[in-house]
């Protein structure tokens, strides 16, 4: 393979506490890290380079030019869709991703917005921070109404790695699980888009941004939930 020369583009992105200095394979390869890239940038830092790591950054034509060096973009996360496939296709550049990596802390903060969401979290933690709770001179305070969570309908569109780990959650709280899938199985709980949106009180949206999915919670299935309906968007904000 012989010694590569490569580039992390917006570590910026990644924490401070992440250690890059695997990816030299003990001083093989060599490592040119930035906190972060503009646009206007990216050409010219990857002049010279094999591979390019990015989080969040827009890899295209417009971006990368006619890069004769470049043999790969790895993207740390799993949603790559800031990559032009085609592009990387016709200039002969590979594309990774990184498949699995969030699944538990995104299923993890998903069922954490909708708990904080039906139970009213940030109207009741105001009501005691503002000191209206002690003012009130009242021992109890139920509006808004919020509701148990056992017993309700969680819709999940997208059933992959995330979703499957959020259903798993919305079982053990006691709520009923459908969800919908690009591929539909012969289980009763999967649910065309349209009638798992009619009948849901929660739904969280785990499906990446694809030409199929872009705009799939449109204003008319908006308009055909229930009234009190959660949605949790984790994925990317152009589905809704």
């Amino acid at each position: 393979m012989g010694k590569l020369k490569i580039a992390v583009l917006d570590a910026g992105t990644l924490g401070d506490d992440l250690d890059l200095s695997p990816l030299t394979m003990g001083g093989v390869h060599e490592l040119a890290v930035y906190k972060f890239t503009s646009a206007d940038e990216i050409e010219a830092r990857t002049r010279g380079i094999d591979v390019a790591v990015v989080n969040k950054l827009k890899m295209n034509a417009e971006t990368l030019g006619d890069n004769p060096t470049l043999r790969l973009i790895c993207v740390a996360a799993t949603g790559y869709d800031n990559i032009d496939l085609n592009y990387c296709r016709e200039k002969g550049i590979g594309a990774a991703n990184v498949v699995g990596y969030s699944s538990n802390s995104v299923s993890q903060v998903t069922v954490a917005m909708a708990l904080s969401l039906i139970c009213r979290l940030d109207e009741y933690t105001d009501f005691v921070s503002n000191g209206s709770y002690s003012a009130s001179g009242a021992a109890n305070r139920l509006t808004p109404v919020y509701h148990e969570i056992a017993g309700l309908t969680w819709g999940i569109v997208g059933y992959g790695n995330i979703g499957r780990r959020v259903a798993d959650a919305a079982r053990a709280l006691g709520c009923r699980v459908v969800y919908t899938r690009a591929t539909p199985d012969s289980s009763p709980d999967c649910l065309p888009l349209d009638e798992l949106c009619r009948v849901s009180d929660i739904i969280s949206i785990h499906t990446p941004l694809t030409g199929a999915t872009r705009g799939m919670i449109s204003r008319e299935r908006i308009a055909s939930m229930k009234p009190s309906a959660i949605i949790v968007n984790v994925a990317r904000g152009a589905v809704t």
